[in-house]
């Protein structure tokens, strides 16, 4: 059994920034599914939201702007709710 690490993280972010448009969605799609399109190349993607808005991108750590005061979200301060 072969085992790759693939830094699911970091696809995340690279796809959020790519403004939301169908650009973004097949870009996600070329990226779970594998190249002759017969199974997932990356199952765990299947179940993320590629077209989440904005506020999901700054979750991320995406940065909306070259201006890094745009980034108001404090991962550490988000809390689960139950």
């Amino acid at each position: 059994m072969k085992i790759e690490l693939v830094p699911l993280l970091q696809l995340q972010r690279d796809l959020y920034t790519i403004p939301r448009s169908q650009e973004r969605f097949r870009t996600y799609l070329e990226t779970i599914i594998n190249t002759d399109g017969s199974d997932l190349e990356v199952p765990p993607l299947a179940f993320m939201n590629p077209m989440g808005k904005d506020h999901i991108a700054r979750i991320l750590g995406v940065a909306e702007s070259k201006d890094e005061s745009s980034r108001d979200w404090d991962i550490a301060k988000l809390e689960v709710v139950k």
